[in-house]
């Protein structure tokens, strides 16, 4: 990543540092995972590679969200970026989701329990868990609230 060896592709550099910020943020190390970022950032914007962004994971995905604003002169392309790969990502999970994972994913941002929600949908609560943890897989999440937030900032709700 320094430059020291030729690469093929501009793409290669660009791949790298994200994989360096999905590194940093499994690590824990958000200020670094976010300089690599905005390093993976630089290196794209002079050929508009937008690709390596929307193959990198929701991780990246999600720092980019989380970030918007603070890319300096880097912020257009960013957004640009973010709109992209939010926009494949959310194309992507919405023809992923089943129609009762829809159902049962209108239902998080209320008070219900899941047993409530189950009550509502005429399911067994076991059923409904097995939709949530399919939600929270394909949304890339652990909890609840991270469900919708994802799914409003992906548009699905």
């Amino acid at each position: 990543m320094d430059g020291a060896r030729p690469v093929l592709s501009p793409i290669t550099r660009v791949e790298a540092r994200l994989l360096e910020t999905t590194i940093e943020l499994r690590a824990g190390h958000r200020t670094k995972a976010r300089r690599a970022l905005e390093a993976a950032l630089a290196l794209a914007e002079p050929a508009g590679l937008v690709r390596p962004f929307g193959e990198a994971g929701s991780l990246v995905r999600q720092l980019l969200v989380d970030q918007q604003g603070g890319f300096g002169t880097l912020d257009k392309f960013a957004s640009r970026v973010r709109e992209v790969v939010t926009g494949l990502h959310a194309g992507h999970i919405r023809g992923a989701l089943t129609g009762r994972e829809q159902a049962v994913l209108a239902r998080l941002p209320s008070p219900w329990s899941l047993d409530e929600i189950a009550s509502d949908l005429t399911l067994s609560v076991n059923t409904v868990k097995t939709h949530v943890r399919a939600l929270y897989t394909k949304l890339g999440v652990n909890n609840r609230r991270a469900a919708v937030v994802a799914a409003r900032e992906l548009g699905l709700m």
